[in-house]
């Protein structure tokens, strides 16, 4: 069989540098993903390793298939805003540094990171209670 002749500097450019991924390049090259894949193991092109591919996927936010948007329960929307949320350690409420949390502002849980106050837990506590003695 004759083999594909592939430049090795665009084999890099296209997976190092422009991001794309070996499914990608098969397409843009016209040649099989697993020639891609044999070349680039001839040529010591190192492969991602799986996090960066996952981190590379799109596979965050409303492009994951289990994206549930505001549908989301309480333990999961508080699990996303902690990741996407930078704590300081400094109260909203009391202005001390402290072991802080998230709360959430209305009480709505909306997907909304704007909607999030970092408080520490006394605060917190404190901030839901008043919140609950308003609505009843």
């Amino acid at each position: 069989m004759k083999k594909i002749k592939l430049d090795k500097n665009i084999l890099i450019d296209l997976y190092h540098t422009k991001k794309k991924s070996t499914i990608q390049i098969s397409k843009i090259l016209c040649v099989s993903k697993r020639t891609i894949l044999r070349r680039m193991k001839e040529y010591n092109i190192p492969r991602r390793t799986p996090s960066e591919a996952f981190h590379l996927g799109g596979k965050k936010g409303n492009k994951n298939g289990m994206w549930k948007s505001d549908m989301v329960k309480y333990g999961a929307l508080h699990s996303w805003v902690n990741r996407n949320k930078i704590k300081i350690g400094i109260c909203t409420i009391c202005n001390e540094y402290k072991r802080t949390e998230f709360a959430n502002i209305d009480h709505k849980y909306n997907r909304n990171l704007n909607d999030y106050m970092e408080v520490c837990t006394k605060c917190h506590r404190l901030y839901d209670k008043e919140m609950i003695t308003k609505c009843l």
